[in-house]
């Protein structure tokens, strides 16, 4: 298990956010992915954010525990 993962899973359960391990780890690695492809760092953190919402997660916690990571 990453660093990076655990890291967030700490962040969402501290604001509340029901995330599972894998959910965390699969968040983090299509956020770290985009990170790679698209020309901003910006863009996996968008992409994350909109996957969290898209999974039923409320989008002002999601927003917060990305700009907390």
């Amino acid at each position: 298990f990453s660093i990076a993962a655990m890291r967030y899973l700490v962040i969402a359960r501290g604001l509340a956010i029901r995330l599972g391990v894998l959910s965390s780890f699969k968040f983090v690695y299509v956020g770290q992915f985009f990170n790679l492809v698209l020309p901003s760092t910006i863009g996996g953190d968008a992409v994350r954010g909109w996957i969290m919402w898209k999974s039923g997660i409320d989008g002002r916690a999601t927003a917060l525990s990305i700009v907390l990571d």
